[in-house]
């Protein structure tokens, strides 16, 4: 289980405080602000009126809730001792995240040329894009591009852009791209956010030109945004109905409220892609890329080469191009540019192509033909030093859809054995697999709200069981629980009921 419980477990392990407090350093959080994400069935004005804390929003469940600790001394430490709480389940500072174009200055380049220098640039020969368009387009899909917004009347985005779209920086229904001139951020670099999003969205466009994007403006104009709503947006890209979600940011710290609406959208088969970072390191991995409900992508040159930004790690899912990337900018402009979030839309849009003649397909057989899908770059001198680093390979999105159309139904989805008993029970819980799987496989557990509770592990025997208790040892109350894993040839979901 990735990061769901972050801060305690690492404040728990004598790390956390040295980690806090060198993100404290770098200003890497908004001042004075926690997020506390609640215990079912706790009320927030309890834990306000035991910390001195006051609410500025919640969540309309009301599990997740940003306060105002002004006053209250240092952050770091406040939201330490409140995730000590026994109504509280997580309590953080209210991470910033950032492009990562934006973290590492990258320039982005206005340059002339039309809609078909757009279309027939490098790498979609390398990608194989042409032979990919003959087959599918994307129709149907809807990709949310969680960014900086668009520019709504750029030639690209014409009758592709759905009407729902949202701004959660300027709280309004026109999420487009703004700049104002001004160094927001304090990093004597003037609106290097400004037009991130309409590159990103123009990519996704360009594999998947007949799909429709949905923009959800997160990042201001100098590319950054803060995890509280970056939290609201994810929730509002799923009650949308996104096929893909598309994030180019990030953080180099998980945060847990952040992987729990990942895991909501997981559960509603949202394909999550997410970039690397850009600051050519292995660690820390970026996140939401390095989640396990995410796929992390990293960029190659135009050699197939790492990119000499591009971050890479084990978590990397697949590579695909990121320099001299063109695509749309503001103002009817085109740019170049170079990034992890650049070849990240590239791979959202290989996910659309594969949704739009496989909609019945869950995401994990979606993510497995991603990854299947792809050229061997491990022997191109330059790679070598970065085995197993870079993912499979880089991504050939003709590969991807070849043979679709007449294809079976990949065996794991013919399979949906698994029971938990007894069920309902009292406490203990058996998940018996009737399938006989090939080697035994964890099980995720969840309350109603999509929340994951535990993760169980195979014993060694291969025997799987609950003792009824969450991650910390509490005792869960009664309820419906569901269950969930994907084995060697066997996908499951299901419900298991505890009463007390």
């Amino acid at each position: 289980m990735f990061y769901y419980r972050f801060l305690r477990l690492t404040l728990l392990q004598g790390l956390g405080v040295a980690l806090f407090a060198s993100l404290a350093s770098a200003q890497s959080y908004v001042p004075d602000q926690i997020v506390v994400e609640l215990i079912p069935g706790a009320e927030i004005e309890d834990v306000n009126g035991r910390w001195g804390t006051s609410t500025i929003d919640q969540f309309e469940d009301g599990l997740l809730n940003l306060l105002d600790a002004s006053g209250l001394g240092d952050i770091v430490i406040l939201a330490a001792q409140m995730t000590g709480d026994p109504d509280v389940l997580e309590a953080e500072p209210n991470f910033l995240e950032d492009t990562p174009e934006g973290v590492r200055s990258m320039v982005v380049t206005a340059i002339g040329g039309e809609f078909v220098d757009f279309e027939d640039q490098e790498l979609t020969e390398r990608i194989s894009l042409d032979l990919a368009h003959s087959v599918t387009r994307g129709l149907g899909t809807l990709v949310a591009i969680l960014d900086s917004g668009i520019d709504p009347d750029h030639e690209v985005f014409a009758g592709r852009v759905a009407a729902n779209g949202y701004d959660f920086v300027d709280e309004d229904s026109e999420p487009w791209e703004e700049a104002d001139g001004v160094d927001n951020d304090g990093d004597d670099q003037i609106d290097e956010g400004y037009g991130h999003g309409t590159m990103v969205a123009g990519l996704v466009l360009l594999v998947a030109p007949e799909a429709t994007v949905l923009p959800i403006r997160v990042l201001d104009d100098d590319g950054r945004s803060d995890a509280y709503r970056v939290a609201r947006a994810i929730r509002y890209a799923r009650e949308q109905g996104a096929d893909i979600m598309n994030l180019s940011f990030g953080s180099p710290v998980g945060i847990s409220f952040l992987q729990t609406e990942l895991a909501l959208a997981e559960l509603d088969d949202i394909v999550i892609v997410a970039g690397a970072g850009n600051e050519s390191r292995e660690e820390p991995a970026y996140f939401p890329g390095e989640s396990s409900k995410a796929i992390m992508i990293t960029a190659l040159d135009s050699n197939d080469v790492k990119a000499d930004f591009a971050d890479w790690n084990q978590e990397v899912f697949v590579s695909a191009p990121g320099t001299g990337v063109r695509s749309a900018y503001p103002g009817g402009e085109w740019a170049l540019g170079a990034g992890c979030s650049f070849a990240t839309p590239l791979v959202s849009g290989m996910a659309a192509l594969i949704r739009a003649m496989k909609p019945t397909w869950n995401k994990d057989f979606v993510e497995d033909r991603i990854e299947v899908s792809v050229d061997e770059i491990y022997g191109i001198p330059g790679n070598q030093a970065y085995d197993e680093m870079l993912g499979s390979g880089r991504i050939d999105v003709f590969e991807a859809v070849t043979g679709l159309a007449t294809s079976s139904v990949p065996t794991a989805e013919l399979v949906s054995s698994i029971r938990a008993l007894p069920n309902p029970s009292t406490g203990e819980v058996r998940f018996q697999n009737l399938t006989a799987d090939a080697r035994p496989f964890p099980v995720e557990v969840l309350d109603a709200t999509g929340r994951i509770l535990r993760t169980i592990e195979p014993s060694r025997s291969g025997d799987l069981a609950w003792d009824g208790r969450d991650e910390m040892g509490r005792e869960v109350s009664s309820g419906v629980y569901f269950y969930r894993g994907v084995g060697s040839f066997s996908v499951f979901q299901g419900r298991v009921t505890i009463f007390r």
